[in-house]
């Protein structure tokens, strides 16, 4: 569609006009300001396609800086606002935006159905690169269940999509998964190796804030490995590409593995302070997931220094909040929802392959048909 085509045009010139002027510390900037300015204007308010890809970039762009709740908010309004279904894949980018902050805001139930809900959308429209994106979730599903061995198969699924269509992003993201279940798995070397193919895939393709992940997953696993000065070497480095960008829930991550870093090699303060960095910006973007380990990791450090009482105290909150979070009703619902999944993923590769047998039946009666009639014309 030519006015689509516009659409995405002026959206991705925009970017480039206020890419060099986002600011550090503001979620508002000239280019989110100009796609709401957009949205006022009659062409746009009057048609309603081109309002849900606008908000959902929009939607995007809080998403990237750490803005979860605004990010919330502008997806809901997109599937809100698509009356009866219409322009499916609009809202299969919602939903799929929407599962990803709801698993970050420990919502795990609500977040893997609005996966597979996209997921479905996707396929009955054969979109493999969202695809591939909405399946992330599903490898999230498999790991979070201890189940290693499946969430690697779904990335290296991905990778094979990806490889038959060119898709550098989704390549890089499937590689960065599998590094996140070798490390889950203990296998840190192999892990560094994953998170550098995608680390050299992101940055190749200049895309800084996937190149800063990798690189802050790279500083994980020698956090984990004992090399304690490679960690900080590779966080600090994250660190600041992602202040760059201003991708505040990367921060969250960096800034607490390199305060455990720094505790591992007795700089207490250094990493009680990068520990209160990353709660201050769990406070910012509500992604209560992670405050239950850094208040943990925040406890050992005090605990090391000999404040037992309040190392206890900040144990006792983390566990609190990880009950909740983390409960065995939660766990029971997403097996369920996870069973539900696969029953109907078979079904529908049955029903593939059911009318795959029976357009080959009906291909040989024609071929059979014709050859009979061949015969007859010739000896008849």
């Amino acid at each position: 569609m030519k006015f689509e085509g516009q659409i995405y045009f002026i959206i991705f010139i925009l970017f480039l006009l206020s890419a060099g002027s986002i600011q550090s510390q503001e979620i508002d900037n000239p280019y989110i300001d100009s796609l709401n300015k957009i949205l006022k204007t009659d062409s746009i308010s009057n048609n309603q396609e081109q309002r849900l890809i606008i908000l959902n970039e929009i939607a995007n762009q809080h998403y990237i800086k750490g803005d979860f709740r605004e990010a919330h908010s502008k997806y809901n309004e997109v599937v809100s606002d698509s009356t009866n279904g219409i322009f499916e894949r609009e809202i299969a980018k919602a939903l799929s935006g929407l599962s990803h902050i709801e698993w970050r805001w420990g919502d795990n139930v609500s977040a893997i159905n609005k996966a597979i809900k996209s997921i479905e959308i996707f396929k009955a429209i054969n979109d493999t690169a969202n695809i591939c994106k909405a399946s992330d979730i599903l490898g999230g599903i498999y790991a979070s269940l201890g189940k290693y061995g499946e969430a690697e198969k779904t990335y290296r699924q991905i990778l094979k999509l990806t490889g038959a269509t060119n898709d550098s992003v989704n390549e890089g993201s499937a590689l960065e998964h599998i590094g996140i279940v070798k490390f889950f798995e203990g296998n840190y070397d192999s892990s560094i190796l994953y998170y550098q193919k995608s680390y050299d895939i992101f940055n190749t393709i200049n895309a800084p804030i996937r190149a800063a992940i990798a690189k802050s997953n790279i500083g994980e696993a020698y956090l984990y490995k004992g090399n304690y000065s490679k960690a900080i070497e590779y966080l600090e480095e994250a660190i600041t590409e992602m202040e760059k960008e201003s991708f505040r829930s990367g921060l969250i991550f960096a800034n607490y593995s390199l305060g455990s870093s720094k505790t591992k090699l007795g700089q207490y303060k250094e990493g009680l302070k990068h520990y209160e960095k990353a709660l201050e910006l769990i406070k910012i973007t509500g992604e209560f997931r992670e405050k239950p380990f850094v208040l943990e990791l925040m406890s050992e450090n005090l605990d090391q220094q000999g404040d037992h009482a309040r190392a206890l105290e900040l144990y006792k909150l983390s566990a609190e909040i990880k009950d909740s979070i983390d409960n065995i009703e939660n766990r029971a619902a997403i097996e369920e929802i996870r069973t539900r999944y696969e029953v109907a993923e078979k079904e529908r590769k049955n029903k593939i392959l059911s009318d795959q047998n029976k357009q080959k039946e009906a291909s040989i009666k024609v071929k059979n048909q014709m050859l009979l009639a061949q015969f007859l014309l010739v000896y008849c």
